[in-house]
């Protein structure tokens, strides 16, 4: 464009894409005599439609870029007069002469919006078109919007429903008005009036997509269609319908499907009848009803669905009844649907079998909880209108209040629904309304072959706009509808999505994938996202973390258990042999230890109301994790038992086995991921799992009343009593309870074998692989190192209150990963960096200790609670200490004395020290110095030093008051030995420390080889039997089974079952190596294996 200047040879050009574009105005502007500026602006996009031409605008996205906008097409004649519900099938609209403004959007359908009735018009047909080019060669990916709102409100402007997030993925988005309730929906079953007048509208948009589409660039061979709600069910629709079939390409669902019972309409007759006498027509006559609806104002025929709902309708269902219907046939008329939606897909008559997206939010039911809660009488004197009418159509009147029964008991267990139980009233709501359906469409459409993919919406920000303006935003999960806010841009979540980038990255990740399926049928091209299959029922969790899961909700059958503290909701779950139990985790037995309790010993938890879930792990305690050599944050608040049972029968009594994990008293958890239950329940026994605080949080003793030492046992005393408690409502015996762990879980079970505070709150202990009578199970000089412990944290001090007040002040965190920083000299060579572990308390007036006493001495006077005990130890459990002592080689050898057990040498001289070890030197090695290259030796003297004997001498001197003792040596060698393969040392004979644990638990460090191996199952299957029988009976072989019997320990013949392929018994396992050290300890003066007593 050139421009007349004053100045010869001057001349300015504006450059403008002229393709697709027409002179909108001239301007003339004079600029000085004789001289004058012609203006020419181009502004607004031409494209010419099959009925005429279309001026629309150029508009920004909120990323600068632009993009052109056709609003307010029509796609259909006014339903107005004698076309109002007319739906053999809407009219083409007229052609136009000239260029029609596509600026605005159309008026909205007639329409009542809680609380507003909105008048609307009835020439309300119109398409809106959002694209970025209008180059007919463009071949741009569509995607047509259908709106929800109960098929009664809504309307697809973009006020709602802009286009910004989308179409800045290069997709055209189409939204769409089509007539609704019962200007929408009327049925009469008429040839004049078959229903689904709305449904027909949205396939002649659909139609006039397919024609006109690609002169906005778009693609008619690549139109999805997407929906959520009534929007999601109405997509559903169109996959079934036989007059929709070609016109789309991919479908993607959302929170909706033609299968739901608010989605298709029942007596709609008898519902057109009862709306015309609400509006004041009493006539059985269908042309009569038809005229006098054709007479009145538009708004008059809007907000009558709850005005005709009957009784049962009102609280079996969802308002919404002017639905899609299934349609009388008659000659001529072509219908949307007349066969049952369920019938078409279980036989597989899907009339276009098209790739599909589905899913649904995680608390859809959210939306509807102050309604059912302000009917809570209703459902506890009904619940039968928790079956659904598709049931309840089918089922006796005696059957439908059984199934009410069960699915009021399944939710909220026996006792009356309360507003305190929102988040469960939530729940069932979801899986009728919502979930249940949504996975049954899915499953059922597998049988097309076509490509599925499933969801589960669960991003919780501010951008769940619905949830946020509930009154119960305070539930867990996203509400129904909170998905659009992360699709559309609005007014809405304007504000939220400006201010933060998080945000802006969870929307351009969430439409990415929308407009993948658009584009490919695929919504994560790395097919990371797979589909869904009938077997896995693979689904994509869609939160902060996005990963992928099975069979979504499967653990929404939540039992209800109610406990001392409240109601507990648990899941039941399938074990690997494919049976289902219950599964309870994170339930709290103790106060969380924050602030001034830290170090105390733990108090009860506090009452709660309503149901607390007990679904998910609680977190773990702080500490340092050795195996990852990494601090854990975990939460003081973590004293959790999970518990795990095939029954919830009060009179079940099944035996339990309640578990202390291990971990050097300074790490770990009793969380599922390492000690899951599907090896031990097989055999009708009840697991119970635990955390109790560990290292300087859990065992930090000032000699004070305040804190005497022991708080982690302490803890373990609390949920041992709150199993005691409790465990009848799991279907347990209080009366059976076994207690069980390994390493510093086996000295922990010992321990509770000697103190007062353990007494009648368990009936049998297995003990592997540890005992209190072990160096690494006793810390000595407790006090000063906590004072260590100050120093190196920053507060030098020697006054016990300062320094307390200075650790309870500290970060959680901090307080972990001591153990070997405040060593000794003395105690960096002798034994292993176990420390900030269980102490002999001081004694306290009117304090309880764990145990006041050397735990040697309480053995050998026989003060001990008197259980059947089995204990043990693996024939090889020094090869974990191999790494750990090579570099200490070169000291032993000089020193061999540090090879002498700390309580010895606190008993003899230095120079009975020094002779000790040489003697320790010379029987496991001759003169020869240790080596790298005798890593067996090391192993040994590892294995005997810290485990061997005292197992023994524990064995021994307990069995001098309690019978029956069993002993074994586990000598497993397989695929299973795991903690041996990460030794380093794998050829090396025997079964490492912890080794026996993955034949007890499955986990996914021993799933492969269990998996894959028939004969390490049977290995399992024997070795939990073991366990379960004398959990049982307190016999590990109460018959012959097994193909062997485990007799029990005598102080005479030392008896011992022997683990290993050929199961066999034995006398004195390590017996000349155990003479060696029991000769030592029998002149140290100290408690021994004397067989003469």
């Amino acid at each position: 464009m050139t421009f007349n200047t004053p100045r010869p040879g001057y001349e300015l050009f504006v450059a403008a894409q002229t393709i697709d574009l027409v002179f909108e105005s001239i301007i003339v502007i004079p600029i000085a005599q004789s001289t004058t500026l012609l203006l020419i602006v181009h502004t607004n996009p031409i494209v010419a439609v099959k009925t005429g031409k279309l001026r629309g605008t150029i508009a920004t996205l909120i990323d600068g870029s632009t993009y052109y906008s056709f609003k307010g097409i029509p796609y259909a004649k006014a339903p107005t007069g004698e076309r109002r519900f007319q739906a053999s099938a809407p009219l083409p609209p007229e052609p136009w002469d000239g260029i029609r403004d596509a600026i605005d959007h159309g008026p909205v359908c007639p329409q009542y919006d809680n609380p507003d009735l909105i008048e609307g018009s009835e020439d309300c047909l119109f398409v809106n078109v959002y694209t970025k080019s209008i180059d007919p060669k463009a071949n741009i990916p569509v995607m047509v919007y259908i709106h929800g709102g109960s098929y009664s409100s809504g309307s697809g402007n973009n006020d709602t429903y802009n286009p910004d997030f989308l179409i800045q993925h290069n997709v055209i988005l189409v939204t769409i008005n089509y007539r609704l309730e019962l200007l929408g929906f009327l049925c009469l079953d008429t040839p004049e009036v078959p229903g689904n007048a709305g449904m027909k509208d949205q396939v002649f948009a659909l139609r006039w997509v397919k024609e006109n589409i690609v002169q906005f660039g778009g693609n008619p061979n690549s139109v999805t269609i997407f929906g959520e709600s009534s929007g999601a069910s109405s997509v559903t629709y169109h996959m079934l319908s036989p007059m929709s079939k070609g016109l789309f390409h991919r479908v993607i669902a959302q929170s909706g499907t033609a299968i739901h019972d608010w989605t298709i309409g029942r007596d709609s007759k008898e519902r057109a009848f009862k709306a015309g006498k609400v509006l004041g027509k009493n006539t059985r006559n269908t042309k009569e009803l038809l005229d006098f609806f054709r007479s009145l104002n538009p708004t008059q025929l809007t907000n009558l669905t709850e005005r005709t709902l009957s009784y049962d309708e009102r609280y079996r269902g969802l308002l919404e009844t002017f639905v899609p219907v299934i349609e009388t046939k008659f000659k001529g008329v072509e219908a949307f649907l007349d066969k049952s939606p369920i019938e078409m897909l279980a036989k597989g008559k899907v009339r276009s079998k098209v790739p599909l997206m589905i899913g649904y939010n995680s608390a859809e039911g959210l939306i509807i909880v102050d309604d059912r809660v302000n009917n809570i009488e209703i459902y506890n004197q009904n619940p039968s209108f928790f079956v659904p009418k598709e049931i309840e159509e089918m089922v006796s009147e005696e059957s439908l209040k059984e199934f009410g029964k069960r699915a009021k008991s399944f939710y909220f267990g026996h006792n009356n629904i309360t507003k305190d139980e929102p988040q469960t009233i939530e729940m069932i709501n979801s899986d009728i309304f919502f979930i249940y359906n949504t996975h049954r469409f899915a499953h059922l459409y597998t049988s097309t072959n076509q490509p599925l993919y499933m969801y589960r919406f669960n991003y919780d920000t501010e951008l769940n706009i619905i949830k946020i303006y509930s009154k119960y935003n305070f539930l867990k999960g996203a509400c129904h509808a909170d998905d659009l806010f992360y699709i559309f841009y609005n007014s809405f979540n304007k504000k939220a999505y400006e201010q933060q980038e998080r945000l802006r990255k969870i929307v351009f990740d969430i439409t990415s994938l929308w407009a993948n399926f658009a584009k490919t049928g695929n919504p994560t091209p790395d097919n990371t996202w797979r589909p869904f299959t009938p077997e896995g029922k693979e689904y994509l969790k869609l939160e902060e973390n996005k990963r992928m899961g099975t069979f979504a909700e499967k653990d929404r059958r939540n039992p209800i258990v109610t406990v001392r503290e409240g109601k507990l909701r648990g899941i039941v779950t399938t074990l690997l042999d494919g049976t289902s139990y219950y599964s309870f985790k994170g339930v709290p037995y103790a106060l969380a230890p924050f602030g001034e309790l830290r170090f105390q010993a733990p108090l009860p938890p506090r009452k709660w109301e309503g149901i607390r879930d007990a679904i998910d792990h609680g977190p773990v305690c702080t500490q340092y994790d050795l195996s990852i050599s990494q601090i854990v944050e975990g939460s003081e608040d973590c004293l959790f038992v999970n518990i795990y049972t095939k029954s919830l029968r009060a009179d079940a009594k099944i035996p339990v086995m309640i578990f202390i994990h291990g971990g050097s008293y300074s790490f770990n958890s009793g969380n599922s991921q390492t000690f899951s239950p599907d090896l031990f329940l097989r055999h009708n026994v009840i697991l119970v799992t635990m955390n109790y605080r560990l290292e300087l949080l859990g065992y930090l003793a000032l000699d004070t009343p305040e804190v005497p030492g022991n708080a982690g046992m302490k803890d373990q005393v609390a949920a041992l009593r709150w199993v005691k408690d409790n465990i009848a409502h799991f279907g347990g015996d209080p009366n059976s309870i076994t207690l069980f762990g390994e390493s510093s879980g086996g000295s922990s079970v010992t321990s509770h074998l000697l103190s007062p505070m353990s007494k009648g709150l368990f009936h049998r202990a297995i003990v592997e692989s540890g005992t209190c009578l072990q160096d690494w199970a006793n810390d000595r000089n407790a006090k000063e190192r906590a004072f260590r412990a100050g120093k190196l944290l920053g507060k030098e001090t020697n006054d016990t209150n300062e320094l307390l007040q200075f650790l309870r002040g500290l970060k959680p965190t901090l307080l972990t990963n001591l153990a070997q920083k405040t060593m000794t000299t003395e105690e960096t060579w002798r034994g292993l960096p176990d420390y900030f572990v269980p102490v002999v308390e001081k004694k306290f007036k009117g304090i309880t200790a764990f145990i006041d006493e050397e735990p040697v001495n309480i053995l050998a006077k026989g003060k001990v609670n008197k259980v059947p005990l089995m204990i043990g130890y693996n024939s090889a459990e020094g090869l974990t200490l191999i790494t750990f002592l090579l570099p200490k080689l070169g000291f032993y050898n000089e020193n061999p004395s540090y090879h002498v057990q700390r309580e010895i040498a606190e008993k003899i001289s230095q120079e009975k020290l020094r002779e000790f070890g040489d003697r320790i030197k010379r029987i496991y090695l001759g003169n020869k110095n240790l080596t790298k290259d005798d890593p067996q030796a090391i192993e040994r003297l590892g294995s005997d030093i810290h485990f061997f004997y005292n197992t023994h001498r524990f064995a021994h001197l307990y069995s001098a008051t309690v019978k029956p003792v069993f002993m074994y040596r586990f000598n497993y060698d397989t695929d299973l030995n795991i903690l041996k393969k990460f030794t380093g040392y794998a050829e090396l004979e025997g079964a490492s420390h912890g080794d026996e644990l993955f034949y007890l638990f499955y986990n996914f460090l021993n799933k492969k080889p269990y998996d894959e191996q028939e004969k390490l199952r049977q290995l399992a299957l024997k070795m939990t039997t073991l366990w379960t029988n004398f959990a049982k009976t307190g016999n590990p072989t109460p018959d012959d089974s097994l193909g062997a019997k485990w007799l029990p320990y005598t102080r005479r013949g030392k008896e011992f079952f022997k683990i290993e392929d050929k199961m066999s018994m034995g006398n004195y396992a390590n017996g000349e190596r155990m003479n060696f050290w029991n000769e030592l300890y029998k002149e140290a003066g100290v408690p021994y294996i004397n067989d003469s007593c």
